[in-house]
């Protein structure tokens, strides 16, 4: 058993840890995670992201803001000792997540501009 099964066998209302004052518990990042499709629709951000005129252009662009945002990501994961620490481990993996998050609705533009650069062929 790793040791996110061993603390789930709790139940949801095991406590596992605090920050601060507030106690965390399992049933707190398990509906999180449970939810994660009803509240990110990488899809239909990636169709709001479209945007009219030169489809290669558009591709270029997005393809420089996805390798920006790594380097950012990246830069920030090689500092953040002392902010991983004042939040527990938390503050970084909340900033993890959203980079993957808006990372995957990139991809998702990237793929609907492919799609519409392969039917103007």
């Amino acid at each position: 058993m790793n040791v996110l099964q061993t603390v789930m066998s709790g139940g949801r209302e095991t406590k596992i840890g605090s920050v601060g004052p507030y106690p965390l518990y399992v049933g707190s990042f398990q509906s999180l995670i449970e939810s994660n499709n009803e509240v990110s629709d990488e899809k239909k951000v990636g169709q709001a992201l479209m945007e009219s005129g030169n489809v290669h252009a558009a591709m270029a662009k997005t393809e420089d803001c996805r390798k920006t945002l790594d380097a950012v990501k990246n830069a920030l994961e090689a500092n953040w000792e002392t902010f991983d620490l004042s939040t527990h481990g938390l503050g970084p993996a909340v900033i993890k997540g959203t980079f993957a998050l808006i990372d995957a609705c990139l991809k998702e533009k990237m793929r609907a501009l492919k799609s519409i650069d392969y039917t103007d062929e």
